[in-house]
């Protein structure tokens, strides 16, 4: 039995994950200065430039009925079984148009991940993990199930003007933020909203990492198989340092996945985040 494990862009997977691990993806789309595009056909520096230049804002939409009916033909020429992983059902129609589809066909399994970026790509490579194990599709589905609920999606974010206008955030805590120059954690709840968590001060360099000390000391089962950050611009040195970091505090694998165009344009720049699996380290068994 052949197994699928597919996935939408805003899993942030890089290129070179995605064919080292055999995952396919559906891409988000973004309308720019009305006109619509896959959302790998710009850069987020492009995004961000346009906004800037122009102050026009962009719209990103999940992919529709009829690109997940093409999508899932393709995949099922290929595979025998499909696992599908989305970003959050509150974030996106995407669960809702892959479940759809998938709904009369028992050859596909849709998983809402109640999350994004890392938190979506976690659940991804452990599928692949299992997969490649020999776990049956109904095995996956549910050992990934399973796991949801500690994949949450976290991010500092600098700019609340793009979360603001997209209608992610209320005008008061925009209004907070931007008197007091705060840093705010944005992050997925146990329904896959986004809510605000704790807020930062000061230095972004220092705030960064009392957030990444504060994510550590907030769970006492982290999974230390891996962690990976997400951020939407950056500076790679600082990458390199959050990077040395988090091997320092005993990941075996730190994973820098820069975010989607889908993802970073509605966090805004210089967003990063640490997402990792918070329900301690889970035993795969060679079933070959």
């Amino acid at each position: 039995m052949k197994i699928g494990i597919t996935a939408t862009s805003s899993a942030d997977l890089p290129i070179e994950t995605l064919k080292e691990l055999d995952i396919d993806i559906i891409h988000f789309h973004i309308e720019k200065n009305g006109e619509t595009f896959f959302d790998n056909e710009y850069s987020v520096k492009e995004l961000f430039e346009f906004t800037n230049k122009t102050k026009i804002m962009c719209h990103t939409a999940a992919p529709n009925i009829a690109e997940y009916e093409e999508f899932f033909a393709k995949e099922l020429e290929k595979y025998d079984e499909i696992i599908h992983i989305t970003m959050s059902k509150a974030l996106s129609s995407c669960y809702d148009n892959a479940c759809f589809v998938a709904k009369d066909n028992p050859r596909i399994k849709v998983i809402d991940s109640l999350s994004s970026g890392g938190g979506t790509a976690l659940l991804v490579k452990y599928a692949v993990k299992l997969k490649n194990a020999g776990y049956t599709s109904d095995e996956i589905y549910e050992l990934v199930t399973k796991r949801v609920p500690f994949a949450s999606t976290s991010l500092v974010i600098k700019d609340m003007n793009y979360l603001y206008r997209g209608g992610r955030c209320s005008g008061v805590k925009y209004l907070f933020s931007k008197l007091l120059n705060l840093r705010p954690e944005i992050q997925t709840n146990e329904h896959g909203q986004l809510v605000v968590g704790k807020i930062y001060r000061g230095n972004s360099n220092k705030c960064i990492r009392k957030y990444v000390d504060d994510r550590l000391n907030k769970y006492e089962k982290i999974d230390k198989t891996e962690a990976i950050i997400n951020a939407s611009t950056y500076d790679d040195s600082f990458i390199e340092e959050l990077t040395a970091y988090l091997y320092e505090k005993g990941f075996k694998k730190v994973s820098f996945n820069p975010s989607s165009p889908t993802n970073s344009y509605h966090a805004g720049p210089e967003v990063i985040g640490v997402m990792f699996l918070f329900d301690g380290e889970h035993e795969i068994i060679n079933k070959h």
